[in-house]
């Protein structure tokens, strides 16, 4: 009984490793998944920026010359 109870617990404390990996390597990923979508993130809002200044730019362009 003793031995049943000893490779029980000895089954599930590896299961409970393997799970701990699973799971930091899952963490892993998310995080540079995460990192990659702020660059882009951060990529698309430097766009859009640059956009609307060029934008703004030729808007005042077309207001100076009406004056």
């Amino acid at each position: 009984m003793d031995e049943k109870i000893l490779n029980l617990l000895t089954e599930m404390n590896k299961d409970l490793k393997n799970m701990k990996l699973e799971m930091t390597e899952l963490k892993t990923e998310v995080n540079k998944d995460l990192k990659s979508l702020k660059i882009d993130m951060t990529e698309f809002k430097d766009e859009m920026h640059d956009r609307f200044d060029k934008i703004d730019a030729k808007l005042d362009g077309v207001g100076s010359q009406s004056n």
